[in-house]
């Protein structure tokens, strides 16, 4: 009897867990671009994409601070032509690449790094800020000043109201 139990609890926690999964998948696909932008900038295809409050759970690592941190990650794909230049461009530093802009408030990146992929058709990156979002405020917007690629600065607009569901959503599995 004690087995069956907590067999029982098992599949509702696990049931509990699929549906979450379910949830965000959902929410992605009828609110996918708000979450995933994409602009092209001379050529160049350039995807910021808002990684959830708990994206580093998910992965199998705890961070503590999540809560208080909003991350995006930024993929830069590259034409034939640029290829070159990017391995050239590897050891530059790129804390200076990224700002977000929130109300009136332009904050800096707490941690950027160039993701390591192995390709050298496309550039990634990784971009945490702390999590300070008046109340009230609509949009904010994740910027990067590219002298490296493009020489554009690209501004993507990302509505709070997508961020907290998808949080909301993160935060249950």
């Amino acid at each position: 009897m004690k087995y069956l139990i907590i067999s029982v609890m098992i599949g509702l926690l696990m049931s509990a867990c699929h549906s979450g999964k379910k949830e965000i998948k959902a929410f992605y696909a009828n609110n996918g671009q708000a979450l995933v932008q994409e602009q092209d900038a001379g050529g160049i295809g350039v995807r910021a994409s808002y990684l959830p409050v708990q994206w580093e759970r998910m992965l199998g690592r705890e961070n503590p601070d999540a809560a208080g941190e909003m991350t995006f990650k930024l993929n830069v794909a590259l034409p034939a032509s640029s290829r070159e230049e990017s391995r050239k461009m590897q050891a530059v530093s790129v804390d200076t690449l990224f700002w977000l802009v929130v109300g009136s408030d332009t904050l800096a990146a707490q941690f950027t790094q160039r993701i390591p992929n192995g390709s050298t058709s496309s550039a990634e990156y990784l971009t945490t800020f702390k999590r300070a979002v008046p109340a009230g405020t609509a949009v904010l917007y994740f910027v990067m000043n590219d002298w490296m690629y493009t020489h554009h600065k690209l501004v993507f607009p990302f509505q709070v109201a997508h961020i907290n569901s998808i949080d909301s959503l993160s935060s249950r599995l």
